[in-house]
C-alpha cells in the first residue's frame, strides 16, 4: 500500500509540474505545415501541372528545382536583414506573402510565370519558419526552449506526409490550381492565428559586430592558441556548406 501511495503521489507531482500546452505554439507549428505544405504540394501536382501547361514533367520539374534554390540561398540573409523587425508583424506579414503567392499562382497561365511566382512565394517559406522557432523561444522559459522549437517543427513533419499526396488528389479531381488556393486559404488562416495569439513586441537580438568579432576573433578562450584564424575558419565554413547543402538536398527530394 506504501508503495501504490508514493507512486500515485509522484504522477501527481508531475502532472502538476508539466505545463499545459501552449496554443501560441500550435499557432506556430499550424503555420509552418501551411509552409511546408505549399512547400512540397508541388511534386505531387506534376503531371498535372505539365499536362496544363504544355511542357514535359522534367521541364515542370523546375518549379521544385527554383523553389527550393531560392529558399537555402536567401534563408540565412532575410533572417539577418529582418533579425531587428517585431516578430508578431513579420510572421504575419510573410504569411499573407505566401498566402498571395499562391493564389497568383493559381491564375498562372504559363511556366515562365509561375516560376517567377514561386520564386516569390519561397521567400516567405525561407522567413517563416526559422522566425516561427525563434518565437517559440521567446514565447516559454529557458528550459523548455528546446520542446517549443521541436514541437513547432512537427508542422512541417506532418506537411511532409500530407503535402504531396494532397497535391495529387487535388490536381487530379479539381484541378492543380485548386491546390494552390487551398495553400492560400491555410495561409490567410495562419496570419490571422498569429494576429490574434502572438503578442507583440517580441524582439530577438541581432548579430552585432562585436559578436561576430566574438566568434571569429583571435581569441585565447576558445582553445586555439596555435591555430590561424583562416585556419580556425574551415570547420565553420565545412559546417555552413553542410547546413546548406543539406537543406537542399532535403528540399529538393521530397
Amino acid at each position: 500500500m506504501p508503495r501504490c501511495a508514493a507512486a500515485r503521489h509522484r504522477r501527481k507531482d508531475k502532472k502538476q509540474q508539466d505545463p499545459p500546452m501552449d496554443s501560441r505554439l500550435l499557432v506556430l507549428c499550424f503555420g509552418n505545415f501551411i509552409v511546408g505544405t505549399g512547400t512540397l504540394i508541388v511534386p505531387g501536382m506534376l503531371p498535372a501541372l505539365a499536362h496544363g501547361l504544355g511542357v514535359t514533367v522534367p521541364v515542370a520539374a523546375q518549379l521544385i528545382t527554383a523553389f527550393a534554390f531560392t529558399v537555402c540561398v536567401t534563408a540565412p540573409p532575410l533572417a539577418a536583414l529582418t533579425a531587428r523587425f517585431d516578430r508578431r508583424a513579420l510572421l504575419i506579414g510573410v504569411q499573407l506573402l505566401f498566402a498571395g503567392g499562391h493564389q497568383a499562382c493559381a491564375f498562372a497561365s504559363s511556366l515562365n510565370e509561375l516560376l517567377v511566382l514561386r520564386v516569390l512565394s519561397s521567400f516567405g517559406a525561407a522567413l517563416f519558419t526559422a522566425q516561427a522557432a525563434s518565437t517559440a523561444a521567446l514565447l516559454v522559459s529557458t528550459d523548455r526552449r528546446g520542446g517549443a522549437i521541436a514541437f513547432v517543427f512537427v508542422g512541417w513533419s506532418l506537411a511532409s506526409v500530407i503535402g504531396m499526396p494532397l497535391g495529387a488528389y487535388v490536381s487530379e479531381t479539381v484541378g492543380w490550381p485548386a491546390g494552390f488556393v487551398i495553400v492560400g486559404i491555410g495561409a490567410l488562416l495562419a496570419a490571422a492565428a498569429v494576429h490574434l495569439t502572438i503578442p507583440r513586441g517580441l524582439m530577438i537580438v541581432p548579430i552585432g559586430r562585436a559578436m561576430w568579432a566574438s566568434l571569429f576573433g583571435n581569441t585565447m578562450s576558445n582553445g586555439w592558441p596555435c591555430i590561424s584564424p583562416a585556419q580556425r575558419c574551415i570547420p565553420i565554413l565545412r559546417r555552413c556548406c553542410m547546413a546548406i547543402y543539406g537543406t537542399a538536398i532535403i528540399c529538393a527530394t521530397t
